[in-house]
């Protein structure tokens, strides 16, 4: 049967209302699966484990990374990209049955597993987008993004809705299941992208990258700065997230209170990142572009930080990861992805497994190893995270530094891609 792909103006808005839909669903799913998990693991002792956990989120980076290459190279990007959810939802159903609340082996490698694959997924998925926008207008692309992006935050919103409602009725390893189910939809909603929109002349395009394309990546100094930046903007995530969950930790609250926490406070972080989203996002990126926009979250979070510092409370850690959380689904995660596209079409993948899939894992691992060191040495006190604030402070400066030479680094590599693959990208004023 011959493959049906759609012309016209409003092509590029019904794929990516499609691509908006997996995501949304794919977000959904991680939101449950989250919730659950976090109700689980931090009912007892789990957050003297979470250091271990983190550490071993980046010890399993590579063998991640490597795997879903191996899945891509094997079956091809499309069917890895719609084979990838069916076989996390399977592995969520097996794990329903062994789950238990507390910490321990099993769980703290529950916990490692949701990152990791979750990561992968919205990776490879996410990458369907610009196969979707081939040749599409630049003020297209840019809309289509923005779509995709307010899609990602409704389906967080949805998720952790979805996980408050249901947490009167269900212990929360059953969100495990809800989680699979949800994930089921996602892939078939890939599929149908796929068949829709993706004709022969992206066949080509749509391959596993090569081991040149991972040496160009690193080589180049572009996707090295986006290396840089990533696990940055990671090691101060671990540093906020794991003040707030020891804020979760100290409530005392156990399985279905937690889940309703849990589930309500996504909810509420899915809610500031769509308002941002929709009423700031446009605005700010038309007046200062895709890489100036990368600054608003890090240059906030320095400002959230500094209030630590005057007034270390458990409800201003949870405000400041709230703040964390809303800008990284709302402004930061579209013009993140957007970021990608001034590279050529074949180094694009390479160098989201490597940032996303891999090298942003690390970070997470070297601030791990510091919490490590910390609850070995010092304990576990309320009293005693100064030292974290300051570091905290350290990083996300750092992280601001990197971003300004990332958009100092653009027109080389916009320049070499046109060349490679005959783009025609241009990202909005004043990056182009």
């Amino acid at each position: 049967m011959k493959q049906r792909v759609p012309n016209g103006v409003r092509a590029w808005r019904l794929g990516a209302l499609h691509v908006g839909a997996s995501v949304f669903l794919l977000m959904a799913a991680v939101t449950l699966v989250k919730t659950g998990r976090d109700a689980l693991y931090f009912q007892k002792d789990g957050i003297f484990d979470l250091p271990k956990a983190y550490l071993g989120i980046a010890i399993l980076s590579l063998p991640m990374a490597l795997a879903t290459l191996g899945l891509m190279r094997g079956v091809g990007p499309r069917r890895a990209r719609v084979a990838a959810p069916l076989i996390m939802a399977v592995v969520l159903i097996a794990f329903h049955g062994v789950v238990r609340p507390g910490s321990g082996p099993l769980m703290t490698a529950f916990f490692i597993l949701v990152p990791l694959a979750f990561g992968v997924l919205f990776s490879v998925t996410w990458l369907l987008l610009p196969e979707v926008l081939h040749r599409t207008p630049p003020e297209q692309v840019t809309r289509s993004y923005a779509l995709v992006g307010t899609a990602s935050i409704l389906g967080g919103v949805a998720g952790g809705a979805l996980a408050r409602a249901l947490a009167p009725w269900l212990e929360p390893q059953h969100l495990l299941l809800v989680g699979a189910a949800v994930l089921g939809a996602s892939a078939a909603v890939i599929a149908l992208t796929h068949a829709r929109f993706l004709g022969a002349s992206t066949r080509a395009a749509a391959r596993a990258p090569s081991r040149e394309d991972f040496r160009c990546v690193l080589e180049h100094r572009y996707s090295f700065l986006l290396l840089a930046v990533g696990m940055t903007a990671a090691f101060a995530g671990v540093l906020i997230k794991f003040q707030f969950y020891l804020a979760a930790a100290a409530s005392g609250d156990a399985g279905r209170e937690l889940t309703a926490f849990f589930g309500g406070f996504y909810m509420i972080l899915n809610l500031v990142g769509l308002l941002v989203q929709i009423f700031l996002t446009p605005r700010i990126q038309r007046r200062i572009g895709v890489h100036g926009s990368l600054l608003i979250m890090p240059v906030a979070l320095l400002g959230g930080a500094g209030a630590l510092l005057v007034n270390a409370t458990l409800l201003t850690r949870s405000g400041l990861r709230l703040l964390e959380g809303g800008l990284k689904m709302s402004i930061h995660r579209s013009n993140w992805e957007q970021a990608y596209l001034p590279m050529s079409y074949a180094h694009r993948s390479a160098a989201k497994l490597l940032v996303d899939g891999m090298s942003v894992r690390i970070a997470e691992g070297l601030a791990a190893t510091v919490l490590l060191l910390w609850l070995r040495f010092v304990g576990l006190s309320t009293l005693r995270l100064g030292w974290m604030t300051v570091l905290l402070l350290v990083a996300i400066s750092l992280w601001i530094g990197l971003t300004r030479l990332l958009r100092r680094s653009l027109a080389p590599v916009a320049s070499q891609a046109r060349e490679t693959d005959g783009m025609v990208l241009k990202l909005p004023l004043p990056d182009s």
